[in-house]
Parts: C-alpha cells; sequence; structure tokens
C-alpha cells in the first residue's frame, strides 16, 4: 500500500504543508489537478494525503504562492498566455525561512505546480561531498567549468557553493545570468550582479553576451540551453573569463558530445579545438540514496583539461576519455563507477544502489 503523510481528509494549506517538507527533509512538493500532494523525499515520491486537489484548490494554492512572490499579477498574466512560467519566492525569513524554485504548468486537466526547495543560506562546501577538484576551481583564474548531471542532482547548489567560496575570499566582479535566481548571494569580498531571466535579460544567450561589457571577472551561466548560449559562453571563456555554467549530460565525455552536436557539422570541427582550449573542468553528478536510506549523497565524475584530454577533444576522440579519466587520479580525476565504488566501499551507499547509478554496470563489475 502506497504511503500517505496525513490522514486529513480536508485541504491543507500551502504553509502546513511547507512545514511537513522542512520537517521532512523533502526535496520537492508536486501539486496537480486531480490528484493529492505529494512529497519527494530521499528521491522518492510519497503521498501527502488521499484528498486529490481539484482546479479551484490549485488555483488557492497559485494564489499563495503569488502573494509571496514579487511581481504575482504580471506572473499570473505570463501563465493565462503561454501556459507555463518559472520563478523563485521565499517563505520566511533569512533565520527561518526557505526558498523555492516554482514552476507552473498547464496540463490536460488543468494546472500544476512544481516546488523545488532551496535552503536560504548557501551550503558551504565542506558539507556537500564534493571532489577536491572543486577547492582547486575556487582560487581558478580563468576557463570553463561544467557540472553537468540530470535535472535534481544539485548542480546549481554545487555552484552556488563554490561562487560564494570565491566571494568570501577574493575580491571579484561576479555576474549571472539565471532562470530563475536560486540561492541569493551574501554581500563578502566580491560584488555580485544577479541576473534574471525575463525579468532583467531577455535570455541567457544575450545575458552572456552583455556581461562582457560589464566587467567580469567571473560568470554564471545557470544553463547552456542552445547554440546561441553555448557559442557565447565558450566566447566569455576564450576571452580569458572564469566561466561557469551547468549542462544536462551524463557523463564527463557524453557532455563534449552534447555541446558539440549542437553546432552546424561545418563548425564542429572549430568548436572541439575551442572547447578543448578554453576547458578547465567538468564534474558530473548524481545524488543517490544513502545505506540508510536518510540521505541523498553526491557521486561524481571529474574531467579536467589536461594536455592528455585536449587532445582527445581536439582529435574528436571520445570514446577515449574514460580509460583516460579512469587513470587520471594525480590530476584529481575519476569516474563515475569510481566514485560510487569508493562511497560503496565505505559504507555510505549500498553496493545494490553503486551498481544501479553507475553509468557502466560492466566497467563497474570490473573495479576492485
Amino acid at each position: 500500500m502506497e504511503k500517505t503523510l496525513s490522514k486529513s481528509n480536508s485541504i491543507v494549506s500551502l504553509q502546513d504543508i511547507i512545514k511537513i517538507a522542512i520537517a521532512k527533509n523533502a526535496s520537492d512538493i508536486l501539486f496537480s489537478t486531480g490528484y493529492p500532494p505529494y512529497l519527494k523525499i530521499v528521491g522518492e515520491w510519497i503521498r501527502f494525503t488521499d484528498r486529490p486537489y481539484y482546479r479551484k484548490d490549485i488555483d488557492n494554492i497559485i494564489d499563495e504562492i503569488l502573494s509571496s512572490s514579487s511581481g504575482g499579477e504580471s506572473i499570473k498574466r505570463y501563465i493565462s498566455r503561454v501556459h507555463q512560467v518559472d520563478f523563485s519566492f521565499q517563505v520566511g525569513d533569512e533565520n527561518n525561512g526557505i526558498r523555492f524554485r516554482a514552476n507552473i504548468f498547464e496540463t490536460l486537466k488543468g494546472l500544476s505546480i512544481a516546488l523545488r526547495s532551496i535552503p536560504i543560506k548557501i551550503p558551504d562546501m565542506s558539507t556537500l561531498g564534493l571532489p577536491p577538484v572543486a577547492k582547486d576551481l575556487v582560487d581558478a583564474r580563468k576557463g570553463l567549468v561544467l557540472v553537468t548531471g540530470a535535472t535534481g542532482q544539485g548542480k546549481s547548489t554545487t555552484l552556488a557553493a563554490i561562487i560564494n567560496e570565491i566571494n568570501k575570499k577574493y575580491n571579484k566582479n561576479i555576474i549571472t545570468i539565471e532562470d530563475p535566481i536560486e540561492y541569493i548571494f551574501p554581500v563578502k569580498k566580491s560584488i555580485i550582479h544577479q541576473r534574471e531571466v525575463m525579468s532583467s535579460v531577455t535570455d541567457f544567450s544575450y545575458g552572456v553576451k552583455a556581461a562582457l561589457r560589464e566587467a567580469p571577472d567571473v560568470i554564471f551561466v545557470g544553463e547552456m540551453r542552445d547554440l546561441e548560449t553555448m557559442a557565447n559562453t565558450l566566447t566569455a571563456a576564450e576571452t580569458g573569463h572564469l566561466v561557469f555554467a551547468t549542462l544536462h549530460s551524463n557523463s564527463a565525455p557524453e557532455t563534449i558530445d552534447r555541446i558539440v552536436d549542437v553546432f552546424p557539422a561545418h563548425k564542429r570541427e572549430q568548436i572541439r579545438l575551442q572547447f578543448a582550449s578554453v576547458l578547465n573542468t567538468v564534474i558530473c553528478q548524481q545524488l543517490v540514496p544513502s545505506a540508510d536510506k536518510s540521505r541523498l549523497v553526491l557521486a561524481t565524475e571529474v574531467m579536467r583539461g589536461t594536455p592528455a584530454i585536449r587532445t582527445l577533444i581536439r582529435e574528436g576522440k571520445t570514446n577515449q576519455i574514460k580509460n583516460e579519466i579512469q587513470k587520471g587520479k594525480r590530476e584529481k580525476m575519476h569516474t563515475m563507477e569510481q566514485s560510487l565504488k569508493e562511497l560503496a566501499s565505505k559504507g555510505i551507499i549500498t553496493e545494490t544502489s553503486a551498481h544501479e547509478y553507475a553509468f557502466d554496470r560492466e566497467f563497474y563489475n570490473q573495479l576492485r
């Protein structure tokens, strides 16, 4: 029988659901017309109550959310025109609150709402289980750093922690282009300009291009979604800036093909050369349930811009990159399978989970 968190048969307010979500350390809340609310806890969707929510109930939840968000009326108009919208909002204050990234979208049955929780306080790098290379990135001066993985794998949190460490350590001009703004960076040593797509900049591509005229030291691109954004991001790194970005790709080698294949065939060789010249680091990550199912644990794959890796990229030999990563311990590189094997050997995750989350299970089985 499916687990239900609450026995209530009445509509539960957004505030009460949020309180339970925080107490249960839920990463997501989902409201869908015709279904009860669901919370995602340690990677598993759990029903909040047995009572389904209907169109009027969802509309009331949306009104409650928009009352906590600036520009609520403009968001409503955008939903009616485009049938979906991304934005962020905050519940409570800096000491006792939480932020959410919200997506409201139209479905066959009516409106639905997906909420992703974001801590107001940016997590410290030491608490996230980041690979050793992350500390090097804080001190980097130029190049392209990509954090990749599927949706919900902590990419934004990893980059926010790294950028905030730069903020605490160096006097830099940091420009972010995000959709929507998730973490709000505190005032420390750096100057940070956070720009949100639609509200303060038209799109990612234009935001990156404009950033080059805004005297940046560090640029953060929330997501490389299209050819023009990728081209402008590569150019920004090529002109001597330190550029951080996220991308949806499932492994470090796949990241190269994902970028190159977006471009027309006659430009791909040039893009390989450009990518090879600016590459600093790729961190591909997954969140895996811990052995006791109490939390999610970070597993990573790390590829660095070593001479050997750059040569393989230029020559289009991405099929050979995994072997180079596997033997690159001295350069702080490792495959996802090596990361999972280490977590399993320490009892942090189970052997079953490690095998399940491995990109290459045959390769994983060969590891000692």
